[in-house]
């Protein structure tokens, strides 16, 4: 699946809309509300179902597991911010501008940000799908914000410093609202002698 848009079948062979139908925006919003009044770790299949109105088993058709149904809640928010585009004449001020609001989105609900670090480190076939998404969606925007500077090695360092530090906030040992400038910090190495 590299498109929200796509259909996708589940172990059990129903066909359910991934990306945008209305009943796995419900399960994806039932999700949500459940993740912040139980917690990640006590988040249930069953409490989204009951959440959303519908059964288990239409829950299970659209989302194989919590980390499914979470990565997905995540990957969503996380395409919106993929299609901004990060402002600045320079690269610096591009890159500025796209850690910046990549920050307030994760600062935006620390909960589902935090829920996803762990969501997305599923071996469940659709939740490897899903981190592919959000990894393209993030390489599409530092692409865009290197802009003529923007090669191979550059990008890499630089996603290594995103995953690094969005892993980091999401363990607790930093906060999502310091996120633009350790991320800055780390772009400046990148960025030495380009502008």
């Amino acid at each position: 699946m590299t498109n929200g848009d796509e259909l996708a079948t589940s172990t059990n062979g129903f066909l359910g809309e991934v990306g945008g139908g209305v009943t796995s925006d419900r399960i994806v919003s039932a999700a949500v509300d459940a993740l912040h009044e139980s917690g990640y770790d006590r988040l249930s299949m069953r409490e989204v179902s009951r959440r959303a109105g519908v059964t288990h088993v239409t829950t299970y058709g659209y989302f194989r597991s919590k980390h499914h149904v979470i990565a997905e809640a995540f990957t969503r928010k996380l395409d919106q911010w993929g299609a901004q585009t990060a402002s600045g004449s320079t690269v610096g001020e591009r890159l500025h501008s796209l850690f910046t609001t990549f920050g307030e989105v994760l600062g935006e609900d620390p909960v589902l940000s935090r829920a996803s670090t762990s969501a997305l480190l599923g071996e469940d076939p659709p939740v490897r799908d899903i981190r592919e998404r959000a990894g393209a969606v993030i390489l599409h925007r530092l692409s865009a914000a290197l802009g003529e500077y923007d090669t191979d090695a550059r990008r890499d360092a630089l996603v290594i410093a995103v995953n690094g530090a969005t892993l980091q906030c999401g363990l607790g040992y930093s906060h999502y609202d310091g996120i633009a400038d350790r991320l800055m910090n780390a772009a400046q190495f990148v960025l030495d002698g380009m502008e």
